[in-house]
């Protein structure tokens, strides 16, 4: 289709630029883990209340939603390098409950490593059985922490 000039008539615009940056916010928070198919819908049903601005609440959302979820206690495995401490990647621990939230960390847990106990990062952590829930709802943790906005 083609228009000339003398075919279009000026019109006032319906929104305002912030009516545009409100919509652009709203629809980037809904679809910003689309791209990871099925575990980015899981992340977004965690996080569907979350201030895509509050990291601490964006924690404290995945805490509630782990201990509400996980099946403690479980077997883990380090699963990212440590460049300070006892612990090392590919080390067994067993995860035996939560300490709680630390900024930098995001969820902390406890566990155990043949007879000590650590408080260590539960997003470097996989669980130890591939086909477990718990396997699935860390690898969804470790994949938000890695890729969230914050970082």
């Amino acid at each position: 289709m083609v228009l000339y000039d003398e075919e279009i008539e000026r019109a006032e615009p319906r929104d305002t630029q912030d009516d545009v940056d409100t919509l652009i916010d709203e629809l980037s928070a809904e679809h910003a883990w689309d791209y990871l198919g099925k575990q980015g819908q899981r992340i977004r049903q965690v996080l569907y209340e979350v201030d895509e601005d509050d990291e601490m609440e964006a924690f404290e959302t995945w805490l509630e939603y782990m201990e509400t979820h996980l099946k403690l206690p479980f077997d883990a495995v380090v699963s990212e390098p440590q460049d300070h401490g006892p612990m090392h990647s590919g080390d067994r621990v067993t995860v035996t409950g939560f300490e709680g939230v630390f900024d930098s960390y995001g969820i902390l847990v406890n566990i155990n490593a043949g007879s000590s106990t650590y408080v260590f990062p539960l997003c470097d952590l996989k669980a130890g059985n591939q086909k477990s829930t718990n396997y699935i709802l860390t690898n969804d943790y470790d994949v938000w922490f890695a890729n969230r906005s914050w970082s």
